[in-house]
C-alpha cells in the first residue's frame, strides 16, 4: 500500500506541475482580460491540483463569506493551504514573496491576477506596496494574509502578527477568520507530500471587525480566540 500511495503521490505531483503550467498561460495570453477569466482559472487551478493528489475539501459555514472586500486570513500549516483557498469561490488576490513574482509563468500570472510581491524586509517599498493592498481593499477587492507569517511545524497556532489586522484596519474593511484543518497530514512543513488521498475542512467565521481606533493587540487577542474555535471545529469534522 505504502508503495501505491508513492507511485499516486508521485504521479499526482507531476499533473500538478503540468495542470499549474495550463493554467498560467491563458492570464498571460489574455491579460487584458484577466480581471474576467482569473478567478475561474485560479479556481480550476486550485480544484484540479487537489484532485490529482486525491485531496476531499469540506467546507464549513461557507454563507459567512462577504461579498464585498475583505482581509481572508487562514491559519497556515501547509503549501497545501494556497491550494485548499485557490479552490474556494471567494475572488481574492495573494500576497507573496517577491522571489515568487521571478518564477518563469507562474510570477507573470500572479501579476495578471493583481497579486501584490513583498520583499518582506519592511522597507519603503514593501510599505508602498501595503499602501496598494489597502486601496485595493477600499475598492472592494479581497486579499488572503495568514496572519501567523509562516507554516506551523507542529499544527499548533503560532503567534498572530499585526499586518493582517493593520492592513484590515487602515483599509476599512473587515477580516474573515478561517480555520484550516487536515493539511498537514499531506504535506508538513520543510517537507513533500508523501500520502495522496486526504481530507481537509476549510471552516469560516462571521467577519471580524476592528474599529478604527481600536488597540491592535487587543483585536489580535480576540482574533485569536475566535481562529483557534475554528481549527478545532474543523478537526472534529475530519
Amino acid at each position: 500500500m505504502a508503495l501505491i500511495h508513492r507511485i499516486l503521490v508521485i504521479f499526482g505531483l507531476g499533473f500538478c506541475v503540468v495542470w499549474s503550467l495550463i493554467c498560467t498561460l491563458p492570464l498571460i495570453i489574455f491579460r487584458p482580460v484577466a480581471n474576467l477569466i482569473g478567478p475561474f482559472i485560479q479556481r480550476g487551478w486550485g480544484l484540479g491540483c487537489l484532485a490529482f493528489m486525491g485531496v476531499r475539501v469540506t467546507t464549513l459555514h461557507e454563507n459567512r463569506i462577504p461579498q464585498v472586500g475583505v482581509v481572508i486570513a487562514p491559519n497556515h500549516e501547509s503549501m497545501f493551504d494556497i491550494l485548499v483557498m485557490a479552490s474556494q469561490k471567494k475572488n481574492f488576490r495573494w500576497i507573496s514573496k517577491k522571489e515568487v513574482g521571478r518564477i518563469p509563468f507562474i510570477g507573470a500570472a500572479m501579476r495578471s491576477l493583481g497579486a501584490y510581491f513583498l520583499k518582506r524586509d519592511r522597507s519603503g517599498s514593501d510599505m508602498n506596496v501595503m499602501k496598494l493592498v489597502e486601496k485595493g481593499l477600499r475598492q472592494g477587492h479581497s486579499v488572503v494574509i495568514f496572519p501567523e507569517g509562516t507554516r506551523s511545524v507542529d499544527g499548533n497556532l503560532l503567534p498572530l502578527k499585526k499586518g493582517a489586522f493593520r492592513t484590515a484596519q487602515n483599509g476599512g474593511v473587515r477580516v474573515l477568520p478561517v480555520g484550516l484543518a487536515g493539511t498537514m497530514g499531506i504535506a508538513s512543513k520543510g517537507k513533500w507530500p508523501s500520502v495522496w488521498g486526504h481530507k481537509v475542512v476549510v471552516n469560516y467565521g462571521e467577519p471580524f471587525t476592528i474599529g478604527p481606533t481600536e488597540e491592535l493587540q487587543v483585536a489580535i487577542a480576540r482574533f485569536h480566540e475566535t481562529l483557534l474555535a475554528l481549527i478545532l471545529e474543523a478537526r472534529r469534522h475530519l
